[in-house]
């Protein structure tokens, strides 16, 4: 079998690595001539770090990133403290994985490694300009066609 996922980001990344895993055959299909990830810091909840750690990654999203230990709610007018949310061992004792915080390019770069490391083909500068669910192909901006089995959207918004 083999998938085609477009979209090179976290969502594409991971959803290539539980593919591999499982032993099936992935390409990426990204239209950035190059692989970067931007924006700043990304929270990374208990369901999100259960994931990883069934990827045996927790350790190096633990390294790169910190564990939340408290979460304040203020009110956005005035900075006025409402609430205190413990999480810290807490979270970690009740979802059995901790609810960490980290650059989003750590993360992705986390993930990109482990997909390529697991023999993920990534295209880079590859622009899907059409699929076909018929034929289950996906056209590429310089008229490439793409066969898969499955094809995937992680292109985000």
């Amino acid at each position: 079998m083999k998938v085609v996922i477009v979209g090179a980001g976290l969502g594409g990344l991971a959803c290539a690595i539980a593919c591999r895993r499982e032993g099936i055959d992935v390409e990426i299909l990204e239209r950035s001539p190059e692989i970067h990830e931007f924006g700043a810091g990304i929270q990374v909840p208990p369901n999100g770090s259960r994931i990883m750690r069934e990827f045996g990654l927790l350790p190096q999203l633990l390294e790169k990133g910190s564990q939340v230990q408290d979460v304040h709610f203020r009110r956005y007018k005035d900075g006025r403290l409402l609430r205190t949310m413990p999480c810290g061992d807490d979270i970690t004792e009740e979802y059995g994985t901790p609810w960490v915080i980290i650059h989003r390019v750590d993360y992705h770069r986390i993930l990109h490694d482990e997909a390529m490391r697991l023999g993920v083909v990534l295209r880079l500068g590859a622009e899907v300009t059409d699929i076909s669910t018929d034929e289950t192909t996906a056209l590429l901006a310089d008229g490439t066609i793409v066969v898969a089995d499955v094809i995937i959207g992680a292109d985000g918004i």
